[in-house]
């Protein structure tokens, strides 16, 4: 986590809230393929593209994709499952047994195989 926290430094709140940017996003797994558009931070957006770097995900739309696959049953918009992935995932272990979900390699969240993403 600390190796990422400092990725993410140069883009963290300097006196002041990150302006939310909108990025296209390609979604493409075995619910659904299609483009859209997300706003999210900008912390976010460079914690996505670490997180998928350090996961082995070619680009954070694979990881997107990969999220959405998990979480699709969850009736959430795509943002609010990309917030919800983010939150949990150095969250420590007795949150995610309450959440039913299981430890990640590097940190901590979902499991899923980014190979057929």
């Amino acid at each position: 986590m600390q190796r990422t926290l400092r990725h993410m430094l140069p883009a963290l709140p300097k006196g002041g809230s990150t302006p939310l940017v909108a990025c296209n996003v390609v979604v493409d797994n075995r619910w659904t393929s299609h483009r859209t558009s997300m706003r999210l931070d900008v912390t976010s957006w460079l914690l996505l593209d670490h997180i998928a770097e350090t996961e082995g995900y070619a680009n954070r739309d694979v990881l997107i994709s990969a999220v959405h696959e998990r979480l699709h049953t969850a009736d959430l918009p795509l943002t609010a499952m990309v917030r919800l992935f983010l939150q949990t995932y150095t969250a420590p272990e007795a949150v995610l047994e309450f959440l039913g979900q299981s430890p990640r390699a590097h940190g901590r969240g979902f499991v899923t195989n980014p190979l057929t993403n």
